[in-house]
């Protein structure tokens, strides 16, 4: 998802829901990772 000055609220829409279907069709998918620190 790539920052840009989206003049009305469709074209943000429309362009956060291309970024999700270019995910859904990516084969490797990032993944969060997440550390628990035990004190």
């Amino acid at each position: 998802l790539e920052h840009s000055r989206h003049r009305s609220p469709i074209n943000a829409f429309v362009s956060i829901l291309a970024c999700l279907v270019a995910y859904a069709y990516k084969t490797d998918k990032p993944k969060i990772r997440a550390f628990l620190i035990e004190p």
